[in-house]
């Protein structure tokens, strides 16, 4: 099965937006520090993990990777994607 990283990186962007009411205190790409900036708190961060599992229907294995301070959309979808 092909994965549209692109796509699937631009629907996690909206989804940060949206959990930020738009009122974001940084540019946001994929590449962002989500923690680092701001831009989600520890309960963000689970809640933001839980999105992902659900709608790109992937796993998140949380033996192998902890989300720090500096992760950023394209690493925790690299790490769900296996890359």
């Amino acid at each position: 099965m092909s994965v549209d990283a692109t796509a699937l990186q631009k629907e996690a962007i909206e989804w940060v937006r949206e959990w930020n009411e738009d009122d974001l205190p940084v540019d946001l790409d994929a590449d962002t520090p989500l923690l680092a900036k701001g831009l989600l708190d520890s309960m963000g961060m689970v809640a933001f993990v839980s999105f992902l599992e659900e709608r790109f229907d992937l796993r998140f294995d949380f033996t192998s990777f902890v989300p720090g301070p500096n992760a950023s959309i394209r690493t925790l979808l690299d790490h769900c994607l296996g890359r």
